[in-house]
């Protein structure tokens, strides 16, 4: 996943930004935050119509409490290929999901020095995805190409229960996990097929994450 190499990319930066911090006195500022999310899931959930984790937010904390909007964009594709005496197929799949999410967290524990804290997060979450399927077939009969593309809208919400440790009050490392829900509406291809509606609920998710706090 494309987007997966950008959130490493910006977690190992937030690492090398936390060493050069001081790590006295570093209970949570208050203040405009980023915070970028690393989410321990397969795609294959985001094609089962889980709208995933969003890999940024940004908002503002105060005291033990934090709000932000979420941003996302996920891309991945599968391929498989069947071979057999004078036959050969190949099948594609690829899907695009761009998703907002209002996300708020409260912290419910804190270590007496401050630097660790427990929380729980709430997120209600809206994403588009577009979707594509290739096929593509070779025989003695001849060769068939065949493309499908669709859209559809997902609606969900995600409850989940993290930490974090604060190496300084300006930036901390954390893990969350939980469970999320998804609706997905509207979803149709340019086959002409009626749109599709559809709920999948209880579906864990994991998430490393890093918090920059101004």
């Amino acid at each position: 996943m494309r987007a997966s190499t950008v959130v490493i990319t910006l977690l190992l930066s937030c690492v090398l930004f936390a060493a050069s911090a001081s790590a006295e006195d570093a209970a949570p500022a208050s203040g405009v935050l980023v915070q970028v999310r690393m989410p321990v899931t397969s795609f294959s959930s985001l094609l089962n119509s889980a709208v995933g984790v969003p890999q940024f937010v940004v908002g503002v904390r105060h005291g033990r409490a934090a709000y932000g909007l979420g941003l996302g964009i996920s891309q991945a594709g599968a391929s498989e290929k069947y071979s057999g005496p004078g036959y050969e197929s190949e099948y594609k799949l690829s899907a695009t999901l761009f998703q907002v999410a209002p996300t708020a967290w409260f912290d419910f524990w804190q270590a007496p020095d401050g630097q660790t804290t427990g929380n729980v997060v709430i997120s209600g979450q809206y994403g588009r995805v577009n979707f594509k399927s290739e096929s593509k077939s070779f025989g003695i009969y001849g060769s068939d190409d065949h493309v499908t593309k669709g859209s559809g809208n997902l609606f969900g919400f995600l409850v989940g229960v993290g930490g974090d440790h604060y190496l300084s009050p300006h930036f901390a490392l954390g893990l969350e996990a939980g469970v999320q829900g998804t609706f997905a509406s509207d979803v149709k291809s340019d086959e002409g097929n009626s749109p599709k509606e559809g709920f999948s609920s209880s579906l864990l998710y994991g998430a490393m994450r890093a918090t920059i706090t101004y």
